[in-house]
């Protein structure tokens, strides 16, 4: 089936350039037309059955973020494609809330970017023409689950599980906007349904979402379980990145039989304090507990090795085996700590960024291996920690001894030998820390000091030889160098700002 495109740009360079990219035709899709407005763009969607519509998100008058809601509140059919000149976080968020399928940066755009989002919007279209068949299957299931209706579920032999969960969405929105939300975060719980793991989500007016999920041969509880609680994580980074909403997953259940599941699901929505019974699934503890992050907190400020190592094993031997959801988590939280405090102390995240096989060992079964290699990362950021504050008091001792012999004839060497290290290592560090050589610091302030005595009327040579400088023509050099004048123009401005 060929695909029916629009582009929407006031630029008609960038309309020309986006034309070019691809041989439509051949690739499956027909360029029914261009517009240079939101208003054109509406009179071609009213004049012509469109498919997918490109739309740049900046454009003079009604911009591409409210084209996005005319055109999903009128045309809900149509898929539509941003582009846009830049990455703002604000603009993606809200533009993706009006159910547009992809985000393009203008500077990426080339014909292999364009055809690839072209074919993933077509591709999920086809999926939606079965919208119809899920949404009276998730009409089927709120009758089932609220109103006595039929069991959805009846003479089928897979394994169901409940889960459910709260988002409090804002009541001083209108109500128009709050359907959508909550049309949009039912489509991101159902995101990931399939043949094998079928998923059917319902909205309560309590701000409860209830999540149904039919496993059609998975029958290890263990493996249900993994699966839930990552497929929650998914969920809530989502929500939060489309919405700005805090998703939270209350309790979750595995029946025995599909008839349980209404008086259960019931119970819980009038009195949330309701145990779920522990037959149905077991509690598990599946991130860090306050105290143990305090813990870790403290053995790293105290930069205590060894009681960080025993602390980040134990941890580990707290999870169970089987229990790899855990392990993820967990993993996440703990390179999430080492990262705050490389931020906290200013060390250089670079080797963290290579242990990509830490979740290679977190989705496996060996936790020995897994905590021996976070130890090691904790320890080597309490090593990082130590040498930074080392290099700092070195780095510290020559800014000091800087500002004291500026108007010396003095170099690194003397300085090296001053704070008791090499030239080379002083050199290296000083740089890391400071962002600048140790000859753009000593010069800075020289020509800092220079500019002090010009302006107290003391001579160019006199001011070069009073902040240091032995050649002339050197300071002449430096000085334009760092202000962007010579000396000479530096004092004419100065003797002009007076008079």
């Amino acid at each position: 089936m060929v695909m029916k495109v629009i582009i929407v740009d006031d630029e008609k360079i960038s309309r020309d350039y986006i034309k070019s990219l691809i041989d439509w035709q051949k690739e499956g899709f027909d360029l029914v037309g261009e517009a240079q407005s939101s208003d054109e763009a509406m009179n071609l969607l009213y004049h012509h059955h469109i498919d997918i519509v490109l739309l740049d998100v900046y454009m003079p008058g009604e911009n591409g973020v409210s084209l996005s809601r005319r055109i999903a509140d009128c045309y809900p059919h149509v898929a539509m494609i941003a582009i846009s000149s830049y990455d703002n976080y604000d603009y993606v968020r809200e533009i993706l809330k009006n159910g547009v399928h992809d985000y393009i940066l203008k500077h990426r755009l080339n014909g292999e970017v364009l055809l690839s989002a072209l074919r993933a919007t077509s591709e999920r279209m086809g999926k939606q023409n079965n919208t119809s068949m899920d949404l009276r299957f998730r009409q089927r299931m709120e009758a089932w689950l609220f109103h006595t209706g039929d069991d959805p579920y009846a003479g089928d032999t897979g394994r169901v599980t409940v889960m459910i969960a709260s988002v409090s969405l804002n009541r001083e929105i209108p109500d128009e906007l709050s359907c959508s939300i909550i049309r949009g975060i039912l489509d991101i719980l159902e995101e990931k349904s399939n043949s094998e793991c079928m998923m059917t989500a319902i909205y309560h007016a309590t701000d409860y979402f209830i999540v149904c999920s039919r496993f059609h041969s998975t029958v290890s509880e263990a493996d249900i379980h993994n699966k839930l609680y990552l497929q929650n994580m998914k969920n809530k980074n989502n929500i939060k990145l489309v919405y700005g909403l805090d998703y939270a997953s209350l309790d979750s259940f595995l029946p025995l039989k599909h008839t349980e599941v209404p008086g259960i699901v019931q119970q819980y929505l009038i009195n949330p304090a309701h145990q779920i019974p522990n037959s149905y699934f077991p509690k598990r503890h599946i991130a860090l507990r306050l105290e143990q992050q305090k813990q870790l907190l403290v053995a790293l400020d105290e930069q205590n090795e060894q009681g960080v190592s025993i602390l980040v094993k134990n941890i580990y031997k707290q999870i169970p085996v089987e229990d790899r959801s855990a392990r993820m988590i967990i993993t996440k939280e703990l390179l999430d700590i080492l990262m705050q405090i490389a931020r906290e102390y200013g060390v250089s995240e670079g080797y963290m960024q290579k242990e990509k096989k830490l979740f290679d060992l977190a989705s496996g079964k060996d936790s020995v291996a897994l905590s021996n290699k976070m130890s090691e990362l904790f320890c080597r950021l309490i090593q990082s920690t130590i040498r930074q504050e080392v290099s700092s008091k070195y780095v510290k001792m020559t800014n000091q001894y800087i500002k004291r012999h500026y108007a010396e004839d003095i170099g690194l060497q003397d300085v090296a030998k001053y704070v008791g290290v090499s030239e080379s290592y002083l050199s290296r560090i000083y740089r890391e820390e400071t962002g600048m050589t140790f000859v753009d610091s000593l010069n800075q302030i020289r020509i800092n000091a220079a500019k002090g005595y010009l302006s107290g009327d003391m001579s160019i040579k006199e001011a070069a030889f009073m902040c240091g400088f032995r050649k002339y023509n050197y300071f002449f050099k430096v000085f334009k160098k760092y202000e962007g004048v010579t000396p000479r123009e530096y004092l004419k401005s100065n003797l002009s700002k007076k008079y």
